[in-house]
This record gives C-alpha cells, sequence and structure tokens, in this order.
C-alpha cells in the first residue's frame, strides 16, 4: 500500500532533530519500501503492507524510543490523498494569505468557535483547511484547532501537501 506519511514537532526549532536519511533508514528497518522525503519536515512518501494505525503508532513508538517528544505520526492512503487533492477548497492561490491543511490523528467532528486571526474554509473529519493573513507573527491555526478539536494535528502548507500529492502521481 502506497502512503503519505506527515510527522509532527520534527525538525522544528532547535529540538527533534532528524536528518531525513536517518528518517529513511528507520522507515526502511520497520519493512517499508520505497521509502521518499520531502523537505526536512517530516513529509515522507513510502509503501508498506502495514496497516495506517499499525504504522503510525510503530513509528510513534520507534521516535519516543529516540527521545522524540511529541512527534506525532499521521498516515494517509493514496485514494485518501486523492480525495484531499478533489476537494480543492481553496481555488486559486493567494497572495495575500496562507493556505493550510491540518490533519487530524482522529476523526473529530467538534464545532469550531469562529477562530481569532485566521478562517477556516472546511473542516472534515480528519482535515481542517485553513487560510491566515500574509503577515508577519500571522496566526498558527495547529495549536489552536488542537485545543479546540481535543486531538493531535499537524499542520502544512497546502501547496507542500499538493507538491507531496504530486510526487504520488496523482
Amino acid at each position: 500500500m502506497q502512503y503519505a506519511v506527515f510527522l509532527r514537532a520534527i525538525n522544528v526549532g532547535s529540538h527533534n532533530r532528524i536528518k531525513m536519511d536517518e528518517l529513511k533508514k528507520i522507515l526502511l528497518e520497520l519493512h517499508c519500501s520505497s521509502v521518499t522525503t520531502y523537505l526536512q519536515t517530516g513529509n515522507i512518501l513510502l509503501e508498506s503492507e502495514l496497516s495506517q494505525e499499525t504504522l503510525a503508532i510503530t513509528l510513534e513508538t520507534v521516535l519516543l524510543e529516540k527521545a522524540f517528544k511529541d512527534a506525532f505520526v499521521f498516515v494517509r492512503t493514496r485514494a485518501e490523498m486523492q480525495q484531499l487533492l478533489e476537494i480543492q477548497p481553496f481555488g486559486k492561490q493567494s497572495e495575500t494569505h496562507h493556505e493550510y491543511i491540518s490533519l487530524l490523528r482522529q476523526p473529530s467532528t467538534l464545532e469550531l468557535p469562529a477562530p481569532k486571526g485566521f478562517e477556516i474554509v472546511q473542516h472534515e473529519a480528519q482535515t481542517v483547511f485553513t487560510r491566515v493573513l500574509n503577515q508577519p507573527n500571522s496566526v498558527q491555526p495547529n495549536a489552536w484547532l488542537e485545543k479546540h478539536l481535543k486531538v493531535k494535528a499537524t499542520t502544512r502548507y497546502w501547496r507542500v501537501v499538493e507538491d507531496v500529492i504530486g510526487h504520488m502521481g496523482l
């Protein structure tokens, strides 16, 4: 099965630093194949016979054993990535706003209050699309979403996820 894997809280700031070659080695030891990383922020394409949940839990366990704090793993199938591409929540790319996608570790359909500093464009069970005005010190939606939805999340620029999807051949 082909998966896109997104790691939360690695290579941000001075903690939880890992080279992508080391991450690839870990995944190969977990019997994953065709491992490719994109950027240095934990965006990975791979193939594995493990289920989504097993892959996520196994990789989280390995990262925890290696002293990575709060490094959660978000795994999406090729079909789920195709569905994200088909949603196209933002239309034409904005020059005045940052467009984000937040992947949720578990489904959450809790109602979200109106956020200050950004707009919720669309909220699916395991995905939230947001738009933030492009200015210094802009609000980052990840912590806000985790607090209100009560689940772990990882947030990426939408254009980065579109690139990952493109690398999947979709």
